[in-house]
């Protein structure tokens, strides 16, 4: 299925107990999925990014400074959004879960920074209320609100290697054999996850600090077969493109 970012907002709202969203309320939450989605693919119904688990959700990538943590592939719609309510209402973000079951508007838009801003902070976005307003208010960027995401996994089902096939992808990792080179890293973890379905190559490089274009710091890692790995030190989130530039 195909679904705009405006949809999902809706749904999500309708898990939480909201069935007559204002639209201001659904504009600021489809915003809201900018800052974690920025555009197509992304995880599978899944536009806040949300890491947690449900049956039969695969791993969209892999972050952490050991790579611990796992935005999700959710198996359909319905999960993906009753799942991102879940964690919306989990007890850490009190004042956002009340401000979009009761279209609190003004607590939402508000030109002050609020707890609404901290909580979204925790969340891992940042502190970015009054650009998730911008957005929503911007009849420029609004176009970007009915953008619409297919509901295919873009990465098959993640499953665990045979030993011959564990012992392959490590050697694999350290064919170059250089200093540095870590296999326990945030990004390593990802390149394993994607391994079975997809070779990457061998790292020809430790990892190294710079920065993206946005001028946020990261860490960048490249590979034999040409894919860049880059770890947001900002966002904490992990993107990865391949030698013809195209993200994976």
């Amino acid at each position: 299925m195909s679904y705009t970012r405006e949809e999902w907002a809706h749904a999500v709202l309708a898990s939480g107990g909201n069935v007559s969203p204002m639209q201001a309320t659904v504009t600021w939450m489809a915003a809201w999925t900018c800052l974690e989605t920025s555009g197509q693919p992304g995880a599978a119904f899944n536009l806040l990014n949300t890491t947690q688990d449900a049956p039969g959700s695969t791993w969209f990538n892999t972050f952490g400074t050991q790579g611990q943590y796992h935005v999700r592939n959710y198996v359909s719609f319905t999960q993906g959004t009753n799942i991102n309510w879940l964690e919306i209402n989990n007890g850490y973000y009190t004042v956002l879960a009340s401000a979009l079951r009761y279209n609190q508007v003004s607590v939402l838009y508000s030109s002050l920074v609020n707890a609404v801003d901290q909580e979204l902070a925790t969340w891992g976005t940042g502190h970015v209320q009054l650009e998730i307003t911008r957005i929503a208010r911007s009849p420029i960027i609004a176009g970007r609100l009915i953008e619409e995401f297919g509901g295919s996994l873009p990465m098959p089902p993640t499953t665990e290697p045979t030993p011959a096939q564990a012992r392959a992808m490590e050697e694999t990792w350290n064919a170059l054999r250089l200093p540095g080179v870590r296999y326990t890293s945030g990004i390593a973890a990802d390149w394993r996850a994607r391994y079975l379905a997809r070779n990457g190559g061998a790292p020809i490089c430790p990892e190294y600090p710079s920065v993206n274009w946005a001028g946020e710091a990261i860490s960048v890692q490249l590979f034999s077969n040409g894919d860049r790995y880059e770890y947001n030190e900002v966002s904490h989130t992990l993107k990865v493109w391949d030698a013809d530039g195209k993200e994976l």
